[in-house]
This record gives structure tokens, C-alpha cells and sequence, in this order.
């Protein structure tokens, strides 16, 4: 990978996500985004980034924890534990 194929990678996800994000916002907020006041809605927004953010933390602090133990102690479960953590957001699988 070279840095102008991974800012090619990054634009064109984020390309299909925003569009996509932007239809479901026009339909959830009555449309004509550009004439409205956003600052409510930013501010919803930031506060719902710092929660998920401080998860997302502790997820990775969780996740290197079990990997740390599994690794040094050959323990399978705390490696399924921490996939698990990363792929459901809790230790326990389905």
C-alpha cells in the first residue's frame, strides 16, 4: 500500500458513507439541512462521540489485557474473549 492508495481507499469509503449518512439525516430532519440551525444537533452529535470514544478505550484496554494473558499463559479463552470483545463489544460471544 502507498499513501495515495490508502487516501484513495479512505475517500472513496467515506464517499458511500456519506452520502448515505447524509439521505438518512435530510429524512430524519425534514430536509434542507442548509437552512437549518445545527448546532443542537452538533452538539448531540459530540456528546454521542465521547461516549462511544471512552467505550471504544476500554474495549482496547480490555482487548490487549486478554491478549497480554492469553499469549503469556496459553490461555484460548482470554484470545476468544478479546475477539470477541472486538467483534460483539462484550467477552462472552453471542
Amino acid at each position: 500500500m502507498t499513501p495515495e492508495s490508502h487516501v484513495a481507499e479512505i475517500t472513496r469509503e467515506l464517499d458511500v458513507k456519506l452520502k448515505d449518512k447524509y439521505t438518512k439525516g435530510q429524512q430524519e430532519h425534514g430536509g434542507y439541512l442548509w437552512n437549518k440551525n445545527t448546532l443542537p444537533m452538533m452538539e448531540e452529535e459530540l456528546i454521542d462521540q465521547i461516549t462511544y470514544l471512552h467505550v471504544h478505550q476500554k474495549h482496547i484496554k480490555t482487548v490487549i489485557a486478554l491478549l497480554s494473558n492469553g499469549i503469556n499463559n496459553g490461555c484460548w479463552y482470554d484470545v476468544q474473549a478479546a475477539f470477541n470483545v472486538l467483534t460483539q463489544g462484550h467477552q462472552n460471544g453471542t
